[in-house]
């Protein structure tokens, strides 16, 4: 099965921790093929930039501890894209519908009022609601930090 994570749950599960982020980025990066897109990979270096700029140096280390595919994010999008509320999902979703991904992974609520007519795949799902159909047993709250370097 082909998984995206979009910039969100990056920083959360490689960057910042939490509870549930790191196990699930974890997770997929054993048991599924991940798929991250350009674009993530650059919004993400400027989000630690600005939010945790004594990681900036860390991102590719940290990167290349997972094993994925790289997508190239499309320059244009299509009009029936547009409407949504925050400019930056669309690369995103562009990705992930033009690479045929089966599940994006978010955190995002804007990906919530998807027009399913237009996008029927990915399926679009956020961390907990993938944590609860696709790690059954995994105890995700008792797991301890998958990534030492993470700060907490």
């Amino acid at each position: 099965m082909k998984i995206m994570l979009d910039t969100n749950v990056l920083f959360s599960g490689l960057i910042y921790g939490g509870k549930v982020a790191p196990v699930v980025v974890e997770y997929v990066n054993k048991h599924y093929d991940l798929y991250l897109p350009s674009y993530a990979i650059d919004e993400l270096n400027e989000v630690v930039c600005e939010k945790k700029p004594h990681k900036a140096d860390e991102i590719n280390d940290i990167l290349a501890k997972l094993s994925y595919t790289l997508l190239q994010t499309p320059k244009k999008n299509p009009k029936q894209y547009l409407d949504m509320r925050d400019p930056k999902d669309i690369p995103i979703l562009r990705t992930a519908v033009i690479h045929k991904i089966d599940i994006l992974i978010t955190g995002d609520k804007d990906f919530d009022n998807i027009d399913k007519t237009i996008v029927q795949k990915p399926r679009i799902m956020n961390m907990s609601a993938f944590a609860d159909e696709y790690m059954k047993g995994v105890r995700i709250y008792d797991t301890i930090n998958p990534n030492p370097n993470m700060e907490r």
